[in-house]
């Protein structure tokens, strides 16, 4: 387990422990750059280029956003499916290769259905990568011993801060030398990422190793606090228990629902660059706006609104939200002329601001998520929660385009725009009814609470005598002697001459004893 689990020095475990953090870091970094810097290429290539109209667009996005659904599938393969001994990075470095390939072949994609094919793999390279990364942040926020919603929050914000920017600097691409250009630079981000997996790799801060089988068999019967892996079926059977959780399942239907309703997103970004004029970098700072939005808003939950139960935060967010959401109207009606306000800075609003009060909505569940999932199943419960929620996303294209089409808005007729953003609104008002659902005391801290009772309350029912404790102990690390010797220690020394293997045997004591005198706990496999 990378000198970790049965030794190894403070040095090399603190040099695995900063290389962890960095490829995460670095991860993350790199995430929220494809998710700020594609949207504005594949946009201007399928308006500009193949002249699709905003019902048309919005079918290609929901279609190339499919394949979220396999995300817990890919999870699976990642918690379960090491490759050569290990969980993550192999799957990772993959997803990178995958991903640049794809933007690769998008970029020089000249017909519809080659694009739309790229596309689609990009998305199964992303859930990929994605399903890796959100492991990762879960796993090494439990090594470390933090909240994990305090981790998430900050996993967020990262992300949103690289995609901020990455927006700005996509649009002066575009603007400069134009979309498939933009869609070349993505592509070469992935592969300056595999140093860093690299590096990560020779400092030995992969985060998942697998136990080898002689060693599983000893960590099974050792008295320490070394569990047995759990079986596939009680894993899943685990998660299953999480997820009809009233605290978990409460808030996710809800923006399940919230987030599947129709949007006028494209087509208002028509009616700002045909009606408006709008510049390729005028939208880019709009799009810079958003996740500027989205990371206010997460330093707003983490901050302030944790302690707010969720019912109340999902029920209030949404009733504020809606007066807002409908500001596009100023622009669409032209009432905009009589206000001192330029048109860009009005579009900031309206979905800006429902991106917003989803984030917000969404860092609760998956705090959660990430915390009550079964350990050796951290990326499974995870994705799970992004799959549903892009897979509503996805029904979210699909609906807008069906509203869209009902009332003939195309990419110049825009005399039912305003009309459609009125709809839009009333269906987000839609979910408000579900959120009885939500547990009126589902909280961060009064879950940590309860949980951190039950805890005492089960250790002091089953914690056994310290006498007693020690003599089991000492029992079966005698029965297993010969086992650990074949595990750690090397042959040359059970090899050795009589003197030597008393050496050996008197090394292989002090470690054994060393967490029985509270001076180091053995880590979890």
């Amino acid at each position: 387990y990378g000198g970790r689990l049965l030794g190894g020095s403070e040095c090399d475990r603190a040099k695995a422990a900063s290389a962890q953090e960095t490829l995460v870091r670095q991860a993350t970094v790199l995430d929220g750059c494809l998710d700020g810097g594609q949207y504005l290429p594949v946009f201007y290539i399928l308006k500009d280029e193949l002249i699709l109209s905003p019902v048309n667009i919005s079918l290609t996005m929901g279609f190339t956003a499919m394949p979220f659904i396999l995300k817990p599938g890919l999870a699976v393969a990642s918690d379960r499916l090491p490759i050569f001994g290990r969980k993550r990075t192999p799957y990772l470095a993959g997803s990178m290769i995958l991903v640049a390939g794809t933007y690769a072949g998008a970029s020089l994609a000249q017909s519809y259905s080659s694009l739309l094919g790229f596309l689609s793999l990009n998305t199964f390279g992303r859930c990929l990568m994605s399903a890796v990364l959100q492991g990762m942040v879960v796993e090494l926020a439990r090594q470390e011993g933090k909240e994990v919603s305090a981790v998430v929050g900050d996993f967020f914000g990262l992300k949103t801060f690289a995609a901020l920017f990455s927006a700005l600097f996509s649009s002066m691409v575009i603007g400069r030398l134009g979309s498939r250009s933009a869609l070349r630079v993505c592509a070469m981000a992935p592969l300056v990422m595999l140093a860093g997996i690299g590096r990560c790799e020779r400092e030995g801060g992969e985060l998942a190793f697998v136990l080898s089988d002689q060693t599983q068999a000893w960590a099974a019967r050792s008295p320490m606090s070394v569990p047995a892996p759990l079986s596939e079926t009680s894993s899943l059977s685990e998660l299953l228990q999480c997820v009809r959780n009233p605290a978990l399942w409460g808030p996710l239907l809800f923006l399940v629902v919230y987030s599947a309703g129709p949007g006028y997103d494209d087509s208002l970004y028509f009616f700002y660059i045909n009606r408006l004029r709008f510049r390729p970098t005028a939208v880019g700072r709009l799009k810079m706006a958003q996740e500027l939005a989205k990371l206010i808003g997460i330093l707003v939950y983490r901050y302030a609104l944790r302690s707010i139960p969720d019912r109340e935060l999902v029920f209030g967010l949404t009733a504020v939200s809606l007066p807002l959401y409908l500001t596009p109207l100023l622009l669409t009606t032209g009432a905009y002329h009589s206000i001192p306000v330029s048109p860009q800075t009005l579009a900031v609003s309206g979905e800006l601001v429902r991106e917003v009060v989803l984030h917000m909505q969404f860092l609760p569940v998956f705090s959660r998520f990430a915390d009550m999932g079964p350990q050796g199943l951290e990326s499974t419960s995870v994705s799970l929660l992004y799959a549903m929620l892009q897979t509503s996303r996805a029904m979210n294209k699909v609906t807008s385009a069906g509203m869209s089409h009902l009332l003939g808005v195309t990419a110049h007729n825009f005399h039912h725009l305003s009309l459609l953003i009125i709809l839009c609104g009333a269906c987000a008002t839609l979910p408000l009814p579900l959120a009885q659902f939500i547990p009126e005391n589902a909280t961060w801290a009064h879950r940590l609470a309860t949980e951190r009772e039950e805890s005492l309350a089960a250790a002091s029912e089953q914690l056994p005598a310290p006498g007693g404790l020690r003599s089991l102990g000492m029992e079966r690390m005698e029965e297993d002697q010969e086992e650990f010797m074949e595990v750690r220690l090397p042959a040359a020394c059970r090899e050795s001459d009589a003197e030597g293997g008393q050496r050996c045997t008197g090394q292989r004591e002090a470690r054994v004893n060393m967490p029985m005198l509270g001076e180091a706990a053995m880590p979890a496999g």
